[in-house]
């Protein structure tokens, strides 16, 4: 069998795991891009805690769904939204600056390895919501970047909710584009 039928089978065995880690990402990031871009100090504990939920749910995931092939990539994933969001909740006084700063981090890690996890998968169906999600969160990234310090204003909840939202369509595709198993 190849590596991407295993894959492919994999993802099907946990159809319901990576549907529920979509609709979970998806549902957190409809949340950030619900809360103001003012950058308050209940602002950056709310993303905070956003991340962490979503590193957390991230990890169960990966936990559950062993085998599929992306396991290792989405634990490092679940890593960067759990540092993430535990620095945000711990110190949210350094401002909104330092906030931004994190999320470029994050979404520049969560868009290379997801960029890597879709070729991983390939040719799953499904395969490039993974490859546009990595993108997306690089490219997102880069704009943040180039638009500093002035971008801090705006970007926070704008950003992070569109990232979280794409990467949770991207599970939701692959959870059903997976083969269907009859019984």
């Amino acid at each position: 069998m190849q590596v991407s039928a295993v894959a492919a089978d994999k993802i099907a065995d946990h159809r319901g795991w990576f549907m529920a880690l979509g609709i979970a990402l998806i549902v957190l990031g409809t949340a950030a891009l619900m809360f103001p871009v003012y950058g308050s100090l209940v602002g950056a504990r709310i993303f905070g805690w956003i991340m962490l939920f979503s590193g957390i749910a991230t990890a169960a995931h990966a936990f559950r769904a062993r085998g599929w092939g992306g396991v290792l990539l989405q634990m490092l994933i679940a890593i960067a939204y759990g540092v993430g969001g535990i620095w945000l909740i711990a110190h949210p006084v350094a401002g909104v600056a330092t906030l931004t700063l994190v999320l470029i981090a994050v979404l520049l890690v969560q868009g290379v390895l997801s960029t890597i996890e879709a070729f991983q998968v390939r040719p799953a169906k499904g395969w490039g919501w993974l490859l546009v999600s990595g993108l997306m969160s690089l490219l997102v990234a880069v704009m943040i970047k180039l638009e500093f310090p002035g971008s801090a204003l705006w970007a926070i909840g704008l950003w992070l909710g569109v990232g979280l939202a794409i990467n949770g369509w991207s599970f939701v595709a692959l959870a059903l584009n997976a083969p269907k198993r009859t019984a």
